[in-house]
């Protein structure tokens, strides 16, 4: 079935609505995923909304927030948890809905990316900007065990026909337990099949990086999403995003596929050069 780009039409008013808005700012957990951001909600909620929202937080009904790009990745990304309808260890889970927008669960851990940062001189050796820095040894089996809670989440959404489209550390959620387990945050740039219609519904790209494959094609597949997942295990390996620190682009690419390789035994195929 040939794939199409079309936009979810998910009516406001069919979902769960307060009556007072959604408290914004509040202390506590807060990230962005792309235009969308993700503010605590409550001691043990966290809400996905438009950063228009943020901006100009309107709940009537016409707002103008709900015609934007953003409220329909958020309405996607409801969309997609009730379609799936299950949970899994590496998939923050959606425990709510408020104006079509997500609830998630809140993490009790920070964003990957935001761990990576304020640990970084902990983790990897010096000097941490270098083209040779490396996670330290003693860090080594975190991040084997990092490595492995992304894919198996991508593995779960495969096999619901959804690929889950720009995959980056910001897209990585942590546990703040003693194993720090790693949860994937849907699917805000998420490409899908909605089982009510059989219609492929497409993410976007929002990554910047030059080192990306929706760089050089127009749509996200299963192999972007293997590819990206190679690119976040050589980020939590160098402390940088591939090409970052302008090393051999080919290179790249290979260690790249050899993290894929290693992890599922899939080879794919994607030059992001």
């Amino acid at each position: 079935m040939a794939r199409t780009v079309r936009v979810i039409q998910l009516q406001p008013s069919a979902t769960d609505e307060r009556s007072a808005p959604i408290p914004l700012n509040l202390p506590g957990f807060s990230t962005r995923l792309g235009q969308i951001e993700a503010t605590q909600l409550d001691e043990n909620s966290v809400i996905l909304v438009p950063d228009m929202y943020i901006d100009d937080p309107d709940d009537s009904v016409d707002a103008r927030w709900r015609g934007e790009r953003g409220s329909w990745d958020c309405w996607k990304t409801t969309v997609i948890y009730e379609q799936i309808g299950k949970t899994h260890p590496h998939l923050v889970p959606q425990i709510g809905i408020y104006a079509a927008c997500p609830v998630l669960a809140k993490p009790s851990g920070p964003p990957v990316a935001d761990f990576v940062q304020q640990s970084r001189a902990a983790m990897y050796s010096t000097p941490i900007d270098a083209v040779y820095s490396r996670i330290l040894a003693s860090n080594r089996p975190l991040i084997y065990q990092w490595a492995l809670h992304p894919i198996s989440g991508l593995s779960f959404i495969h096999a619901h026909d959804i690929v889950f489209g720009d995959l980056d550390l910001r897209q990585c959620w942590l546990s703040s337990d003693s194993h720090l387990s790693l949860s994937l945050v849907g699917f805000v740039h998420a490409g899908f099949r909605r089982s009510t219609d059989g219609a492929w519904y497409d993410g976007r790209q929002t990554n910047a990086a030059w080192f990306h494959p929706l760089e050089h094609q127009s749509n996200s597949t299963t192999q972007t999403d293997l590819f990206l997942y190679g690119c976040v295990v050589y980020e939590l390996i160098t402390g940088a995003w591939p090409g970052d620190r302008l090393v051999s682009s080919t290179g790249i690419e290979h260690v790249v596929n050899c993290v894929v390789y290693c992890a599922t035994g899939t080879e794919i195929y994607i030059s992001a050069g």
